[in-house]
């Protein structure tokens, strides 16, 4: 006679492949379909998975432009992250309030960010949201600072794409900035990475 699975394992499997079709319905623009299956793991996931479950849900939701949607599920998984989670929740949520225009709150929930304990990688995507919101300001220093710090972060890591990536990003700052030198030797090293 065949062993019966254990009921947990079945019950985390069957959570691993609906969230595994929750991500490839969105990917291809089914957000609606996504939703549906998101909201039963949301009611059934443990505790400790319910943060990142509400980010996919906020992220259905941002791309329906249901915004308010969206940033109540961000603060879902704010309140659900574990310290590790907690910085990469805020900065979806001030992502958000960034794109809606709300810089005020933007640059508050970037500043109750607890560097000291963040992950390079959380740190990256933290000074990214600050350096997008200098941009917005006008502040060129300022954001050409954060720029540096990721680019300095970036470097350390293999994958060479991220330091590409900012390489670009700075060189578009420059752009808008209008200065225009020094976007081409960005975007020469951005390049050149890539090759």
């Amino acid at each position: 006679l065949e062993k019966i699975p254990n009921k947990s394992l079945m019950n985390k499997k069957a959570f691993a492949v609906n969230h595994k079709i929750a991500e490839e319905l969105s990917r291809e623009g089914y957000y609606k379909e996504a939703l549906k299956i998101l909201f039963n793991l949301y009611k059934s996931a443990e505790q400790n998975k319910k943060s990142n479950i509400a980010t996919y849900i906020a992220n259905n939701y941002y791309y329906l432009n249901q915004y308010k949607n969206a940033e109540y599920y961000y603060q879902k998984s704010i309140d659900y992250a574990n310290s590790k989670e907690k910085i990469n929740a805020i900065n979806n949520l001030a992502v958000l309030k960034l794109n809606l225009k709300k810089y005020t709150e933007t640059e508050t929930l970037l500043n109750s960010v607890d560097i000291k304990n963040a992950s390079l990688y959380a740190l990256a995507g933290v000074y990214s949201t600050f350096a997008e919101l200098e941009k917005i300001k006008g502040n060129l220093k300022k954001s050409e600072s954060y720029y540096q710090k990721i680019i300095e972060i970036d470097k350390k890591d293999v994958n060479k794409q991220n330091l590409a990536n900012d390489y670009l990003a700075m060189a578009t700052m420059y752009f808008d900035f209008k200065k225009y030198d020094s976007a081409e030797k960005k975007f020469i090293e951005s390049y050149n990475i890539l090759i």
